[in-house]
């Protein structure tokens, strides 16, 4: 009696095929999320370090060529603006669980117009805070004896939940479901008035 000669694979041989395969791509799969939360946390890190980079040279612009202003902060309607020249600014703190997304600004379009604020308009204004952006402080205070200002401003990104105790007031927890589009970022310039 001739042996068989067995062709293909046992199914011993096909489960260990089966459980290394399974191995590889549960690791791989696990690597690829963990790259593509770090990207979106940079990304969104990113879009708020440009928005507040450009504010603020928007803000030195405001102050270094205008005659008029900065006026102070001033609150209307649970709003706080400021008026520079023919450029109004306005927002709502976000505190504890409270979140107000957007940090606007309207350019009267001729000069002399009353840069009064109403929180009914202007429709047509930009927002400079990319989506779910909020502000937290936002400060320009005069430096004593001098032609200049300093301006300190604190933007995030996220809800409520994405942070310690559900409050904006604390940090960002990354471990959170969504932690990754959470981020946030202060910054402090001093402009001086150029005319």
């Amino acid at each position: 009696m001739v042996a068989k000669k067995q062709l293909g694979f046992t199914i011993i041989e096909l489960m260990i095929a089966m459980i290394v395969f399974s191995t590889m791509m549960v690791i791989a799969s696990t690597v690829i999320i963990g790259v593509s939360k770090q990207y979106q946390k940079s990304t969104k890190y990113s879009e708020l370090n440009d928005a507040s980079r450009n504010l603020h040279e928007s803000l030195a612009q405001s102050i270094g060529y205008s005659s008029d202003g900065p006026y102070g902060i001033t609150s209307t309607s649970g709003f706080e603006h400021i008026c520079i020249g023919q450029d109004l600014y306005y927002w709502q703190i976000s505190s504890g669980a409270n979140i107000h997304p957007g940090l606007f600004k309207y350019t009267f379009p001729y000069d002399g117009d009353d840069c009064s604020f109403n929180p009914a308009y202007p429709p047509n204004s930009v927002d400079l805070l990319p989506k779910n952006g909020f502000v937290t402080t936002f400060s320009i205070s005069e430096i004593e004896n001098t032609n200049s200002y300093d301006i300190t401003t604190a933007f995030k990104i996220g809800t409520v939940d994405m942070y310690k105790d559900g409050s904006v007031n604390n940090n960002c927890l990354p471990t959170q479901k969504g932690g990754e589009f959470c981020s946030e970022i202060i910054y402090n310039s001093t402009v001086s008035k150029r005319l």
